[in-house]
């Protein structure tokens, strides 16, 4: 069992690694495009638009 946790546990790590990279990569591509703020305001607006219809 406590093998089994360590094993998860390591999984785990390099999942959230592997999505860190890969959201670091696309970050990077947006920062090059200059659309990040764009982006970024409509993710707030559809954010902000769940929010108010929750």
């Amino acid at each position: 069992m406590c093998m089994y946790n360590k094993g998860t546990v390591i999984l785990c790590f390099l999942v959230i690694g592997l999505l860190c990279k890969i959201y670091h990569v696309h970050f990077q591509n947006m920062l090059r495009f200059e659309l990040n703020t764009k982006v970024l305001l409509s993710y707030t607006n559809i954010i902000f638009f769940l929010n108010v219809s929750l």
